[in-house]
């Protein structure tokens, strides 16, 4: 305190909160973040984390690491949908993505592509919700991560019969 300086004392520190490591996977479900590893069994883990911690681990349970390649790939979906050309996608372009790129044969009503959209959103000067190709770059990044446990049971399923990617899709 002001008072305690004066006096020649320090004011007390303040202590920065933190989150214990117990609670983190309780703290991630109300980001909706769920079944996901934190970090490998032989890693080691603070006991507690600060925010920013938590935030730059949340952070990366949810979303994917994208390589430059991943990127230029994501960018070039983006460019094949914006149809207008202009520089974003709306709700009926995104649905497109969707529909023929990730799930083919399967029709999205306009609810699942909004609450996809909703987080990603920008409006635009007539309040319409545009995706920005940022915003589709996080929205790929999290579906990525969202479904990186088919990929890795794919990739399993493939090593037992001794086969790669290429060789079934092909």
């Amino acid at each position: 305190t002001v008072a305690a300086e004066e006096a020649g004392g320090k004011a007390p520190a303040t202590k920065e909160p933190t989150l214990p490591w117990g609670s983190i996977t309780n703290a991630l479900k109300y980001a909706g973040i769920f079944n996901t590893t934190l970090v490998d069994d032989d890693q080691k883990h603070p006991e507690r984390l600060t925010e920013a911690e938590f935030m730059s681990l949340a952070h990366s349970a949810a979303m994917a690491k994208l390589s430059k390649n991943n990127v230029e790939v994501i960018h070039a979906i983006f460019r094949k949908f914006d149809k207008d050309g202009s520089n974003s996608l709306d709700l009926g372009e995104l649905a497109q993505v969707f529909q023929q790129e990730l799930h083919p044969g399967h029709d999205l009503n306009v609810d699942t592509v909004d609450g996809i959209a909703s987080g990603f959103t920008v409006s635009d000067t007539a309040g319409v919700g545009k995706i920005t190709k940022d915003g589709f770059t996080m929205i790929m990044s999290r579906y990525i991560k969202k479904h990186e446990h088919h990929w890795v049971l794919l990739q399993g399923i493939l090593a037992v019969f001794g086969k790669t990617y290429g060789e079934v899709t092909s």
